[in-house]
């Protein structure tokens, strides 16, 4: 993994923690205390990612004594991560939570976090304030507010020291385009152990996809099996009524398929767009008459390159539901090869005149 602290180290010289940091592994940034037996740290899957991959992070508290310690949190929320210096949303009920960090052992929390700009960044791990339920664990207090300690009152939380990552920019997309949402362009199912993984902007930036909905965001979509949990199919559907699905390309496209879908008796319509924004062409579905299948597929070409597509169901309460999406990318002529084309053209067009 590559080191981006200024200082050449992992450590800030800088920081007023007094306790002792080390590293368990590369690729993780551990906090602890000289004299406790607990320490945490955080990793990612990869010191390197293509935008749009989820990163994922683990955070972990490691138990070198031999007693279990039971950490007692006064809400659901346990832990978080901190990135680029920004604490990530607090989610969590008003019940208490345990942890348990077992003798010689580890307790850890995982994160997916999507949505990530190209860049360099760096991520810290946070474990929520918590007291220590069994003190006689011979756990030395700590200095500072980044240690795990047992007191007689209130805990503290912890926060590691950071690691670094980076997100770097798709390869050029050059062949034609298939997304069948079973899987993301990494290759990682789309569902997975608890169900599916979900959608977001730039799950398919790899491949030059962008997809929202007609309120410019993903809240409202995700990607779920096609026949209420029966089926191994999966699609990509609206949660909300009155919002389309839109994909805008990063690359040439000059025609587009779509498997669609919608409520019982909707149609859906399909509309290309230009780079400005104008209407190329459109076309509309059959209704659908057994829901919740899919009613057929919606193919439109076109003579120039279609920037974004919308998919709308008739009905403006109506979800819309789409699968199978194709595209068939082509690059555009650069404009020394086009005057070859049509050289080539007129002399060969010269030619069967004096013939």
């Amino acid at each position: 993994m590559k080191n981006l602290n200024p200082s050449n180290k992992w450590v800030s010289q800088n920081s007023p923690i007094s306790c002792l940091l080390t590293f368990l592994i590369i690729g993780s940034a551990v906090v602890s205390d000289a004299k406790a037996q607990l320490t945490a740290a955080i990793e990612t899957s990869q010191s390197s990612y293509v935008l749009g991959q989820r990163v994922e992070l683990t955070l972990t508290a490691f138990n070198d004594s031999n007693q279990d310690i039971t950490l007692s949190f006064p809400s659901t929320f346990q832990a978080t991560y901190i990135l680029d210096d920004v604490l990530s949303p607090i989610v969590g009920g008003a019940f208490f939570s345990k942890a348990l960090v077992p003798a010689r052992g580890s307790h850890s929390w995982d994160f997916a976090v999507t949505g990530i700009d190209v860049g360099h960044h760096q991520v810290a791990g946070y474990i929520a304030p918590h007291t220590i339920m069994n003190p006689s664990a011979e756990i030395e207090p700590a200095t500072g507010n980044v240690a795990l300690h047992a007191d007689s009152g209130t805990g503290n939380g912890l926060e590691t020291d950071p690691i670094f990552f980076e997100v770097t920019t798709p390869e050029p997309i050059v062949d034609d385009v298939f997304i069948d949402f079973e899987s993301y362009p990494d290759g990682t199912p789309t569902r997975g152990p608890n169900g599916t993984r979900g959608i977001w902007e730039d799950a398919y930036a790899q491949w030059g996809v962008r997809l929202n909905t007609s309120g410019d965001s993903t809240s409202s979509l995700g990607i779920n099996l096609d026949d209420n949990f029966s089926s191994d199919n999966t699609i990509l559907e609206t949660f909300l009524s009155q919002r389309a699905i839109k994909a805008e390309f990063d690359m040439p496209v000059f025609e587009v398929s779509a498997t669609v879908g919608s409520a019982q008796g909707r149609s859906v319509t399909m509309t290309l767009f230009d780079n400005e924004g104008n209407t190329i062409d459109f076309i509309e579905s059959a209704g659908v008459e057994n829901y919740p299948e899919l009613v057929g597929t919606l193919k439109l070409a076109s003579s120039v390159p279609i920037a974004a597509v919308e998919w709308a169901a008739s009905d403006p309460l109506a979800g819309v539901r789409i699968d199978d999406i194709f595209l068939d990318v082509r690059p555009i002529p650069e404009p020394t090869s086009l005057c070859l084309i049509i050289s080539g053209v007129l002399f060969g067009l010269g030619r069967r005149i004096k013939n």
